[in-house]
């Protein structure tokens, strides 16, 4: 079961990252837009 939790924590750390570069890209658009 704490294999399982890290893998999921280690999944949500990494969709926040994702989330944070694309709302970065999303600013930039609306900046130049």
């Amino acid at each position: 079961m704490d294999a399982m939790k890290t893998t999921r924590i280690a999944d949500e750390i990494e969709a926040k990252i994702k989330l944070l570069e694309h709302g970065r890209e999303g600013l930039k658009e609306l900046a130049v837009g």
